[in-house]
């Protein structure tokens, strides 16, 4: 069976074939091209589901956490506020401790090394 030879000494089934195969091979990265590109935008889309799913939650916290701040400063007044108190009590004891000590004819109490403690944190204010 004779075959038909172009000029170039390839035969029309050979040059057929090499256009057959090039045009595959471009139709299979088209199609390769397309799936990567479906992929990526899918993926993107999940990820922007995802951050505004975050930016919800990170809203949701940030409200939690002023709450949170609010009721502490408010404790820690409260505590300030008690301490307070409780340390101008002492403060008072102190004086009339020294006075009766005074009266009764002993030398000086020993009030030098008294200290008003605050177990307050102070990182309210």
């Amino acid at each position: 069976m004779a075959e038909a030879v172009n000029g170039n000494g390839w035969t029309r089934y050979n040059a057929i074939a090499a256009i057959l195969g090039a045009g595959g091979a471009m139709m299979f990265a088209i199609f390769t091209l397309w799936a990567t590109a479906n992929t990526a935008a899918s993926v993107a889309h999940d990820l922007k589901d995802q951050v505004r799913i975050l930016e919800g939650q990170v809203a949701a916290d940030r409200i939690e956490i002023a709450g949170l701040k609010y009721t502490q400063i408010e404790a820690d007044t409260q505590l300030r506020a008690s301490i307070d108190e409780a340390n101008k009590s002492l403060a008072w004891n102190m004086r009339i401790e020294s006075m009766l000590w005074t009266k009764a004819g002993l030398p000086h109490l020993p009030t030098d090394n008294s200290t008003y403690p605050n177990i307050a944190n102070g990182q309210s204010r």
